[in-house]
């Protein structure tokens, strides 16, 4: 039979482990670290390099929610388009209910320095706000002077129009098979570009501000090459910028999406056209 100082110190432990339990199960919670007011600030500050660097914090810690970056790229020289994508848990303080907010922040880049973005969210769970998987914009800036300075040099140097609609655009995938077996929309249209013989067409998509539809041209406009219409000493400069292009390109084969380097899909279009 236990003595009364062995009851009582075997109470004790009880408590001790219960406590300790309880600091367990209350430390995560105050500690979540909010990422969305800590991505704002930084956008606020207009650094990219600090952005950057905390954003890839954020795709390297596995304990939290998704993140990942669905573009970080060149557009020209000294210039780049990024768009950063994370998942956060929310609570309606009114219902108690809790879902999921989605966001993803568009931003342009010159130097280290953010000249645009664009905040998109949408909430899921028993929170959803919107259908069909639709984003709303929450929250833009522009540094106008910046933005009008990109839009003049890159038609100087990429020779086309600069479109915003050509940047942020998740409707072209590079591939020539995705899913189940069937052809993304911009290998079906380049193709028909081939087919027609229409350079001016493949010419408009290398000299776009899309990554994915540059590639495209470059690979359509090889083709065009084999059956004897040859392209300028220009064309070619674009061509191998394009290859040579800092950053990542959003890639189908088959079930699998991934986002490698262009250097690294553009690889064998660069050997070709060397040989040329």
């Amino acid at each position: 039979m236990l003595s009364k100082f062995h009851r009582i110190k075997r109470k004790l432990k009880r408590c001790s482990f219960a406590l300790g339990l309880a600091i367990l199960l209350v430390i995560p919670a105050s500690a979540v670290v909010n990422h969305g007011k800590i991505l704002r600030e930084l956008l606020a500050q207009r650094n990219f390099p600090a952005f950057e660097n905390y954003a890839n914090g954020m795709v390297k810690d596995k304990s939290g929610r998704p993140a990942l970056w669905l573009a970080n790229r060149e557009l020209i020289p000294n210039y780049s388009e990024a768009v950063f994508s994370f998942e956060e848990l929310i609570k309606d303080t009114s219902t108690m209910k809790t879902g999921v907010l989605h966001t993803n922040i568009n931003l342009l880049v010159s130097g280290e320095r953010i000249i645009y973005y664009a905040i998109w969210q949408r909430k899921d769970g028993v929170l959803r706000d919107t259908i069909n998987d639709i984003y709303l914009c929450r929250d833009t800036f522009v540094d106008w002077p910046q933005y009008d300075s990109l839009k003049i040099k890159f038609k100087l140097w990429m020779g086309g129009e600069f479109r915003h609609t050509d940047l942020f655009n998740y409707n072209y995938v590079f591939g020539k098979l995705c899913g189940n077996g069937m052809t993304p929309p911009g290998f079906n249209a380049m193709e028909q570009m081939v087919q027609e013989r229409d350079k001016n067409g493949l010419l408009a998509w290398l000299r776009s501000a899309n990554t994915e539809k540059q590639l495209y041209a470059i690979d359509g406009l090889l083709q065009l090459h084999n059956m004897g219409m040859k392209e300028s000493e220009d064309e070619r400069r674009v061509m191998l910028f394009i290859c040579n292009k800092k950053g990542s390109v959003r890639v189908c084969q088959g079930c699998v999406y991934s986002t490698p380097k262009i250097t690294v899909v553009a690889n064998d279009y660069k050997r070709k056209l060397k040989r040329l």
